[in-house]
């Protein structure tokens, strides 16, 4: 477990000890994605995988905080933003592939996540991990703040915008719940929970968490 403090409170999270001590440059490769639980997936939120599988979902109502502590610990250098295919609507299992073929690369990840945010038209004030960033100083208020070789919003002409589905407000309102959190991922009902709702949407299959 290893802390930071995040726009006062202090954070703890737990990371491999491998991305603490033995990781010279810490390199991303983030997809562009519609989010219905946050928003957007960008640079910072792609790290959010490196909390241990099962484990991290404990840490979703605290998302935000918690999504900027990983960053502040684990100090990316480089995002290399793979925009082969964006994904719009619903994601990010599911939702529509926007093929655009890009390849943008940024050293730092709070202004390359203000790029894209303005490419796919989305308001970083209404995304709450990047709206805590600008309050950390970790992303930039404007492009004005930004230096580019080429200008990245020539490249798309799409608006992205996020419909979630009934079930997906349905799960938003257990992510933001420190209660539905313990109930669905920590406690003993877990894993009946978890076979009821299969049995309604069907299991994923390329998920097999072991509550």
């Amino acid at each position: 477990m290893v802390e930071t403090d995040v726009a006062g409170p202090t954070v703890q999270v737990e990371l491999p000890p491998m991305l603490l001590r033995d990781i010279d440059v810490f390199i991303i490769m983030p997809v562009p994605k519609v989010y219905v639980m946050n928003g957007v997936i960008l640079a910072f939120k792609n790290q959010w995988g490196c909390i241990p599988e099962v484990k991290r979902l404990r840490y979703h109502p605290d998302f935000q905080y918690v999504v900027l502590a990983i960053n502040k610990l684990l100090r990316p250098k480089l995002a290399i933003f793979d925009g082969t295919y964006f994904l719009n609507r619903t994601g990010p299992m599911d939702g529509d592939p926007v093929p655009l073929n890009l390849l943008i690369v940024s050293n730092d990840l709070g202004a390359g996540d203000l790029v894209f945010c303005e490419m796919m038209r989305i308001d970083p004030n209404r995304i709450g991990h990047l709206r805590l960033a600008r309050r950390e100083s970790m992303m930039p208020r404007s492009l004005s703040q930004v230096e580019f070789n080429t200008d990245p919003l020539q490249f798309n002409k799409q608006r992205f915008v996020l419909k979630r589905t009934l079930m997906n407000w349905i799960a938003l309102g257990a992510f933001r719940s420190k209660v539905a959190t313990w109930l669905l991922y920590q406690s003993k009902f877990a894993k009946p929970v978890h076979d009821l709702l299969y049995l309604i949407r069907g299991r994923p299959k390329d998920v097999n968490p072991q509550w």
